[in-house]
């Protein structure tokens, strides 16, 4: 069973010294810490237990808590697994933010969308199939039916949000005659497909994935095919595994 407890015992709150205003009320810095502790033993909780084996009470008694520090800051169990999901998704989002925002400040080219496209593959591939993210969407998948607003939500919130990036690139290059698509949205969910969509069904079931050189040689693979079917200028190659770049012979 995983260790979810922490040094401190019982339902006392841990008081460090230096943590606290003048007030006796936490700094926000220690509040920040608080917060993110709380929620990774969260998800531990719902990763090992399920949604339905989750509690507040459990929380707290795995975080050497009060109740009241939980309730303070969750309303209930499924503010607290929203939060738990939302965390997750942020830590996807700002990679992912940051090629957008390195791709918006260049000009458009075939080989930047193909550069950038690979760097959000990998980005989205090692995050989806990390062992956290395989067991979330395990309980995801398990209590979908008997609560489907969870369902609505974390597809709304993280599958929603990535294609919407992913378009949003998709989007730049075709107003700038890169690619010739007029759906980006629905073009952008067609490539997060075909990166992820395979591996996490294998790692769904438990079965072994490719290693890293595999899941990059994947990935540069997508890149090409789907490129090569939306890009305006014909095909966009990839380099082979033994390649290192175009031949320039004449």
């Amino acid at each position: 069973m995983t260790d979810l407890t922490s040094p401190g015992q019982g339902t006392a709150e841990p008081r460090p010294e230096g943590r606290r205003g003048s007030g006796g009320r936490p700094t926000r810095a220690a509040a920040l810490e608080r917060d993110e502790r709380l929620l990774a033993i969260a998800a531990a909780l719902f990763e090992e237990r399920g949604y339905e084996g989750t509690s507040i009470d459990a929380l707290a008694d795995a975080a050497g808590v009060g109740k009241a520090t939980v309730y303070a800051r969750f309303q209930d169990k499924r503010s607290l697994f929203i939060s738990v999901y939302r965390q997750r998704v942020a830590a996807v989002m700002l990679p992912l933010a940051e090629e957008t925002a390195a791709l918006s400040s260049r000009p458009a080219s075939p080989e930047r969308l193909a550069h950038t496209l690979e760097q959000v593959g990998m980005i989205l591939i090692r995050r989806s199939l990390s062992p956290g993210a395989i067991r979330m969407n395990r309980v995801i998948l398990a209590e979908a039916l008997r609560f489907p607003e969870l369902a609505e939500l974390v597809f709304r919130e993280g599958w929603s949000r990535i294609v919407s990036i992913v378009g949003s690139i998709l989007r730049l290059h075709a107003e700038q005659g890169v690619l010739r698509v007029v759906d980006t949205d629905m073009a952008a969910d067609l490539f997060l497909n075909m990166v992820i969509g395979r591996q996490q069904r294998v790692m769904m079931l438990g079965l072994s994935m490719h290693d890293e050189p595999g899941l990059k040689n994947r990935v540069r693979t997508a890149v090409a095919v789907f490129l090569n079917g939306v890009s305006a200028a014909g095909t966009v190659g990839a380099a082979g595994p033994g390649d290192t770049g175009p031949d320039t012979d004449p």
